[in-house]
């Protein structure tokens, strides 16, 4: 049991300076409910009417300046604004908003960074946030990007795969319909292979333990899935059979087994006769990750909502980790620490807003007691890639629709980096992390390309 967080209100925990001796080094993802103006008392949403509240750049380097753009649908001259750029509760610009307004921001220090804005048409003051991050450029760098196939087509990559020996990366593109490998030293893409969908939804891939082959689980509207193995070199080493279950997402599995999971709910198999072991129903998980040992099975789960431990070729429980009542939240991707002594969840709001956060739990991975809860920032996600843990294990990470987000777990101190160079609101990230180096492998859709970030320890 964590002391001072069970009980305690999810926004208690990721949003208020109340959480401070947890978030510790996040001193500017607080809010202070007693400030001068009460500005974020206000819960009226903004009328739909009214028109935008946006910022212009959502990320970069420090000093990182933009603006705050108020954009009314109409002149708007009855219409008064304030905007809090700190988050201490006062407003530091405020005024009428006429035609529009544009308020400049700048920050020097890295993380995200909320910025309140309130507006008042005389009867009702409605409030609005927007966070914006500061890469922190001293401790993650991109160190090279490689182009994966034609960039004249958009990209829709899904997880990349890294092979057992740790020098390539598999990934499937449902949107060009391909399959990809890309070695790492140095990063090239060497082989690309046609992959008709045929109708299907997504896809699926995982490597065999013994690095020989490379599987891929397409998954049909119907809850059952097309089956194909290919060789390293990417060439088809059988026909395509059907299965009775479906993906999209496949993990190793103990003794040569496979795990899928998704629409189908959560099936261990054998990928040479398509056997199924065992299974569990639909919903019973949002995520899974197999222990560095092969014997344990952690699984997400969305209902109820918490964390379990399972044996990983029974599927029986062996612990279950709640989370409390009082928090609105639930775990999203789980992750075993590479000695396998600790779990790591991210923890997202059930309902998307400014209101609710992320955040990591770690776990004791014999008992499944949550050790702390490291705050990330408010709002939740639209989209959440894989976590992930770096070589030394001091590290993980995963992306979001904002970009890469790498948690110091011994400072517990969140680290960001933005992607592409802009914002890009659309689900686009998947990650994979190296097994000889501090390094992650970023499969970018939006721009078509992997990128290598290397972290400074």
């Amino acid at each position: 049991m964590i002391e001072g967080l069970i009980g305690v209100r999810p926004r208690d925990i990721l949003g208020s300076t109340a959480g401070a001796a947890v978030i510790l080094l996040l001193p500017i993802l607080g809010c202070d409910d007693s400030g001068p103006t009460g500005l974020d008392r206000v819960t009226e949403p903004l009328p739909a009417t009214f028109g935008r509240v946006e910022v212009d750049v959502a990320f970069g380097d420090p000093p990182f300046e933009g603006e705050v753009l108020i954009i009314p649908s109409t002149p708007a001259d009855e219409w008064r604004y304030e905007v809090d750029l700190d988050e201490d509760g006062a407003s530091d610009e405020r005024g009428s908003v006429g035609l529009g307004v544009h308020v400049g921001f700048r920050y020097d220090e890295p993380g995200p960074h909320a910025i309140h804005v309130i507006l008042d048409d005389g009867t009702n003051r409605y409030s609005q946030e927007r966070v914006v991050m500061v890469n922190d450029s001293t401790v993650m760098s991109m160190v090279r990007e490689q182009t994966v196939g034609p960039e004249s087509i958009p990209a829709d990559f899904g997880r990349p795969v890294l092979s057992s020996t740790g020098d390539a990366l598999f990934l499937v593109d449902q949107n060009r319909q391909a399959l990809f490998r890309v070695d790492l030293a140095p990063l090239t893409m060497t082989r690309q292979r046609s992959l008709p969908f045929d109708g299907l939804l997504q896809a699926g891939i995982s490597v065999a333990q013994e690095d020989s082959n490379v599987y891929v689980l397409m998954s049909s509207p119907d809850v059952t899935g097309r089956w194909q193995v290919f060789s390293r070199d990417l060439m088809p080493m059988a026909e395509r059979r059907e299965t009775s279950f479906a993906g999209p997402f496949l993990e190793p599995g103990p003794s040569g087994l496979l795990y899928a999971w998704g629409l189908s709910g959560l099936t261990l198999f054998d990928p040479v006769s398509l056997e199924v072991i065992r299974e569990l129903p639909p919903n019973a998980s949002d995520d899974v990750a197999l222990s560095p040992d092969g014997d344990n099975l952690l699984v997400s789960m969305f209902e109820p909502r918490g964390v379990a431990l399972l044996d990983s070729n029974t599927l029986r429980q062996i612990w279950f980790t709640p989370l409390p009542d009082d928090w609105d939240l639930r775990p999203w991707r789980v992750s075993f620490s590479p000695d396998g002594d600790k779990v790591y969840a991210i923890l997202v709001g059930n309902t998307p807003g400014p209101a609710v956060g992320m955040g990591l739990a770690v776990l004791d991975a014999r008992s499944g007691e949550i050790r702390r809860v490291v705050g990330i920032e408010r709002g939740a996600p639209s989209n959440l890639s894989d976590l992930v843990t770096s070589f030394d294990e001091r590290f993980v990470a995963f992306t979001t629709e904002k970009g890469m987000y790498v948690i110091d777990v011994g400072l517990e101190l969140p680290r960001f980096r933005g992607l592409g160079g802009e914002f890009i609101p659309i689900a686009c990230c998947q990650i994979a992390a190296s097994r000889s180096a501090n390094a992650f492998y970023v499969a970018n859709s939006y721009r078509s390309s992997i990128v290598e970030v290397r972290i400074d320890s």
